[in-house]
């Protein structure tokens, strides 16, 4: 049985109300959000009312509300994870709100896989899925209730693995735990970056380096299973000592380690577990780096971790004068997790 109401730090999920009929029918009246799901088309009154007659209060099936409905998300058995948000509410993070208070409740009671799934074209709905943990399971064929033909379906699926690893993200080695940058991170990645000589080695890092530029070039690192973040690497049994970066088109990464940590191993050690871990995870083909050629330790790391040079280029740094001469490298993955 679904609790009677579930809570976020902005939201409510409370069971679905008969009286919520014309909140349903005026979200699912506009065609962008109708568009992505298999509903009647125009959305009338009487298609909600026959909705909820079905649905209301039964377990599996939640409103969002923020504080009136915006929006449904349900999670039943042989269905999976649906969810539609009001088009006037997108782009606040609502829905990953939603998804994540569910998906927490029902890994509460189960080990078992969430399975969900997505229109091609939904690139919104499969972001959150990704953000998850979500993974392509099939594409299925689907008959749509306005025209009765066939439509695809790309289904995903959740394991228990990928959802604890969604929720706190990190990455633990022999040495070092690697996680997402805090704010707090700030004065002490200050401190590591204001090092002239590893700031020339790096193309976003101006010198000098203050803990609000630190604060500023952190931006916003929430893991949302895709590239686009950078997190800390730290001691086990000690400060934070460095970081490493996956972004970029094509997809590239980048790293630095603390002078007073570096020459014993944490680099290679880190990286080494960062691209095992991630290239996998988000099913990178390849990935790629790059170096100023006066940066003889990030070669040979480069090189140890089985990127393979593929030519020179101009590469840009905050704390040089001038644009400086990098060599430009590529990492192929192979089958499984294997990296050549």
């Amino acid at each position: 049985m679904c609790p009677t109401r579930l809570t976020t730090e902005r939201l409510t999920l409370r069971p679905l109300e008969v009286g919520d009929a014309l909140a349903l029918a005026s979200a699912l009246a506009n065609p962008m959000v109708a568009q992505w799901l298999n509903v009647p088309e125009p959305y009338r009154l009487q298609d909600a009312e026959q909705f909820l007659a079905r649905t209301a209060a039964k377990p599996g099936f939640w409103a969002i509300c923020d504080p009136e409905l915006i929006g449904v998300i349900s999670l039943r058995p042989g269905l999976g994870l649906g969810y539609w948000l009001a088009q006037s509410h997108w782009g606040r993070g609502l829905m990953f709100e939603a998804v994540r208070a569910v998906l927490r409740y029902r890994f509460g009671q189960s080990d078992l896989p969430v399975i969900s799934g997505h229109h091609p074209d939904n690139q919104r709905s499969r972001r959150v899925l990704l953000a998850f943990g979500f993974r392509d399971a099939d594409q299925i064929e689907v008959r749509t209730v306005k025209s009765q033909r066939l439509q695809t379906v790309q289904r995903m699926q959740l394991t228990i693995a990928n959802w604890r690893f969604a929720s706190d993200p990190r990455i633990e080695t022999r040495n070092l735990v690697l996680s997402p940058l805090l704010a707090g991170d700030a004065p002490r990645l200050s401190e590591i970056g204001n090092d002239a000589g590893l700031a020339r080695m790096l193309a976003s890092v101006p010198h000098p380096f203050s803990p609000d530029d630190a604060l500023a070039w952190m931006g916003d690192n929430r893991w949302r299973g895709r590239p686009g973040f950078r997190w800390g690497v730290r001691l086990k049994s000690g400060p934070l000592i460095g970081m490493v970066a996956l972004g970029g088109t094509p997809v590239s990464t980048a790293y630095w380690i603390a002078r007073d940590y570096q020459r014993h191993g944490y680099g290679a050690e880190a990286m080494s577990a960062f691209l095992g871990e991630m290239l996998p995870r988000l099913n990178l083909s390849q990935i790629t780096a790059d170096a100023f050629t006066d940066n003889t330790a990030s070669h040979a790391l480069l090189r140890k971790l089985g990127f393979r040079k593929t030519g020179e280029g101009i590469g840009h740094s905050k704390a040089r004068v001038e644009p400086g001469a990098v060599f430009t490298y590529r990492m192929e993955r192979t089958g499984g997790a294997g990296l050549t």
